[in-house]
């Protein structure tokens, strides 16, 4: 298992620069496409689900961030055995490698490869 790393978090301090970008840049365009516009007032006339959206959203980014900081591996959605799972219900073998270190391999991949065609 990952260990965890205490201490200052780059992935915490990325997700904030970003919001915090995003937000500002957006006031921006705001202040600049609107000469003289009131943001408050703007903000008094929406209803409640743009405001349940952005929580939505910050919660789904924070579980993120804390399934990777607890070890798993966010790069695959489900897991990899449930990658392994699917692969093999479309008909593939799937091979492990390692000991402590355990890899997997779709075994005779080749055979099933094809070429997209351009549109």
């Amino acid at each position: 298992m990952r260990q965890i790393r205490t201490g200052r978090d780059e992935s915490i301090c990325f997700s904030t620069v970003t919001y915090t970008v995003s937000t500002v840049f957006s006031a921006v365009i705001y202040f600049v496409l609107n000469r003289g516009g009131n943001l408050i007032l703007e903000y008094r006339k929406l209803n409640w689900a743009p405001f349940a959206f952005g929580i939505v959203l910050v919660g789904l980014e924070a579980g993120w961030i804390y399934a990777y900081k607890a070890g798993w591996q966010v790069k695959y959605p489900g897991g990899i055995e449930n990658q392994k799972l699917k692969l093999e219900a479309e008909g593939h073998t799937i091979i492990s490698k390692g000991r402590t270190n355990i890899r997997y391999f779709v075994k005779d991949y080749e055979t099933v490869l094809f070429e997209l065609e351009r549109v």
